[in-house]
């Protein structure tokens, strides 16, 4: 119903709704994994795999990213895939230059925080897209925090609960 007039009140609704749904999610799971992601690993592996558990909460982060890949798939669907490669591009770019960077500086630590930091370098080309065909608001950015703080409450209060057994 969209197929014409992309930055109609109606799509304009449709790519909201579908980036709150993701935002949801994607916070809550972010949120969730970096305060449970040791519980997580000790929960499936054995003791061995301690280290995973820091490292998952810290790359459970990168979720927060994915969050604009609802806007990359619109970008599919009005035709302009050059743009999607355009934000993969960037990503991979960013992945080969801040991770190296990041091991120099800080080790293991500063390679995953790369890792990390890389998921988010094709969101200027996403932002400038949805600016561009008028579906970027800021009052629809901010449920992504929230959902990430709530899932970090949640992971917490079950980590305390796990404990406390």
């Amino acid at each position: 119903r969209c197929s014409r007039d992309w930055s109609s009140d109606v799509c304009s609704s449709d790519l909201h709704r579908l980036q709150r749904l993701a935002d949801l999610a994607l916070g809550l799971a972010a949120g969730g994994m970096m305060a449970l992601g040791s519980d997580i690993v000790h929960w499936l592996y054995d003791d061995r795999y301690a280290m995973a558990g820091p490292m998952l909460q810290l790359l459970s982060a990168g979720l927060l990213a994915m969050r604009l890949q609802v806007v990359e798939q619109l970008m599919f669907a009005m035709q302009q895939p050059q743009l999607v490669s355009r934000c993969n591009a960037l990503r991979a770019l960013a992945l080969c230059g801040l991770v190296p960077l990041g091991f120099h500086v800080a080790g293991l630590w500063g390679a995953l925080s790369g890792v990390v930091a890389a998921q988010f370098a094709g969101w200027p080309v996403s932002i400038h897209f949805q600016r561009r065909q008028g579906l970027f608001s800021l009052g629809s950015q901010g449920l992504w925090p929230l959902a990430t703080l709530v899932g970090l409450g949640l992971g917490s209060g079950v980590h305390l609960v796990l404990r406390s057994l």
